[in-house]
């Protein structure tokens, strides 16, 4: 067995937390346990950082227990197998851990065959599932048996706007696709160019966004040119963060198991199918600075650009790559796309004059971005200034360097604003915060849907801009205003617990002394 699935163990009980960490010979069968955690909510901080293949847990314990933290993974879209443990023999648990895709639900006591024909079982599932996922064969099979390419040519259309209303609605009709939703959010997903295997990857790519988005009602999963579309039915306020939280547990999905890495673009919700090639256009854009980007795979629109006015500002390829280069203030990109724009004039044999036509539409083209990017008091905001530096100049390569120049500038601009606009947002999180640390639901997604920016984004600014993250700065305010109200008042730990965002008080009084190295009890008699 050469590949050791990561295994998490959870128990409240310490003595038979170390049993079964100490008295399983793991790696016989072919599992490494990677932590172990006393109650859910520990289990659940450690998923964040270190996913586990297995779960394996107790369900009675306290602060959040078995049954809730398999909730929590079961509504975040985690695809992982979970084992339950229990010492009752209670109908309604059954019930639950089924509903939410618990693999196994044993009875205690659990004797040691039981446990390791239960590994046993547990790590071939796993392979199978690894194997079926790459399995070239079969993904060549499906792929042939599952390519409706009238119905991708259809939809491809529509999200170009290329068809006419009416020809759209008998065509949908006629193929038998639903699309009366009301509200709806358009992906655009593209492999690793540098992965092996192109085909295979985009239908693996679109065979795991069918499986990861099955619990929204409404979808459409298919192939654009070189990309894999994804559109998805919003029924209900908040569920684009729902839709960025399934696209970062593919991301990690694709990787581990499917050795598949791809980008990702997403462009803003929009009403109905009329608005959906602006979403999709949005969606490309975003993709583009995926494709760029050094951390973020999934990029949200609203991350790095303010609303898009209709079209691009540059035509043609090589203008998209200048305007692309700009907006992410990479100079050695800048420099490309300029010398590849010089090369395709002087292939075009134009003259001197025809050459500073050319350039006079570009800087007309800085005025709109600076524009939309609310950018003030720059020189390329004064187009008369523009056109009479660009009237100066004598030579073609007087003319390439103020188009670099100018070019770098503006990228500098852009991003010197993106700067101030990501501490600007942090700061308005940590108001938020310090505003609704007492609400015990405040959680990253609720502040995102605020902010009106996807979780992986805004966790990158506010971990950069504070030196924490969401979590160690939303308990230490919470363990703050608890410090003080231990100080200052005679309420009860009880009630301070509430009033700080912690309706358990019994995980209140762990997480305080976690966090303060003593019980809220001696730590107000140490300061009275």
């Amino acid at each position: 067995m050469e590949e050791k699935y990561k295994v998490l163990l959870v128990d409240d009980e310490p003595q038979i937390l170390q049993g079964m960490k100490e008295g399983i010979e793991w790696e016989k069968f072919g599992f490494e346990v990677i932590a172990v955690a006393s109650n859910g909510e520990e289990a659940w901080e450690i998923m964040q950082n270190n996913r586990p293949d297995v779960l394996i847990s107790d369900i009675r314990m306290p602060f959040m227990n078995g049954l809730e933290l398999v909730e929590k993974i079961y509504r975040n879209y985690i695809k992982i197998k979970i084992i339950l443990f229990s010492g009752f023999d209670d109908f309604e648990y059954a019930q639950k851990a089924i509903r939410y895709g618990v693999s196994d639900y044993l009875l205690k006591p659990v004797s040691m065959p039981q446990m390791e024909g239960l590994l046993k079982r547990m790590y071939d599932e796993i392979t199978a599932e690894i194997e079926e996922k790459n399995n070239k064969t079969y993904l060549l099979q499906m792929y042939q048996e599952n390519l409706p390419i009238l119905r991708e040519k259809l939809l491809t259309e529509i999200i170009e706007g290329r068809i006419p209303t009416k020809k759209r609605e008998k065509r949908l009709q006629e193929l038998n696709i639903d699309f009366n939703w009301k509200d709806c959010v358009t992906v655009v997903l593209q492999p690793n160019p540098e992965d092996e295997d192109a085909q295979l990857k985009m239908f693996s790519i679109s065979k795991l966004m069918q499986e990861i988005f099955q619990g929204f009602q409404q979808h459409l999963v298919f192939r654009c040119y070189e990309h894999i579309i994804l559109i998805v039915h919003l029924d209900e306020k908040g569920q684009l963060q729902e839709v960025l939280k399934c696209l970062n547990e593919a991301q990690i999905i694709g990787k581990r198991f499917m050795q598949v890495d791809f980008y990702c673009g997403v462009g803003n919700p929009v009403c109905g199918i009329e608005q959906l090639e602006r979403s999709y256009k949005e969606a490309l854009c975003a993709l583009e600075y995926s494709v760029v980007s050094e951390k973020d795979r999934v990029i949200y629109i609203q991350d790095i650009e303010t609303p898009m006015e209709e079209g691009q500002y540059f035509e043609g390829q090589y203008g998209r790559d200048l305007e692309l280069a700009i907006k992410m203030a990479d100079k050695e990109k800048i420099s490309e796309a300029v010398t590849r724009i010089f090369q395709e004039l002087e292939r075009y044999k134009m003259n001197f004059e025809e050459y500073q036509t050319f350039i006079l539409e570009f800087s007309f083209s800085f005025v709109k971005i600076a524009h939309q990017y609310h950018l003030k008091g720059e020189s390329f905001l004064n187009a008369k200034n523009l056109i009479t530096s660009i009237l100066s100049l004598h030579t073609g390569e007087q003319l390439r360097k103020w188009l670099y120049q100018n070019s770098v500038e503006i990228g500098y601009a852009i991003n010197q604003k993106r700067i101030d606009n990501n501490g600007i947002l942090a700061q308005k999180a940590k108001e938020y915060i310090d505003k609704n640390f007492r609400q015990p639901d405040l959680s990253v997604e609720m502040l995102c849907e605020y902010l009106h920016v996807s979780p992986s984004h805004f966790s990158n600014i506010f971990k950069k801009e504070h030196g924490i993250n969401f979590i160690t700065y939303l308990t230490n305010k919470r363990m703050e205003e608890a410090a003080m109200l231990l100080k200052t008042t005679d309420y009860k730990t009880k009630v301070i617990s509430e009033m700080v965002g912690y309706p358990e008080s019994n995980y209140f009084s762990y997480v305080f002394k976690k966090c303060m190295n003593v019980s809220p009890a001696n730590f107000r008699k140490q300061e009275r």
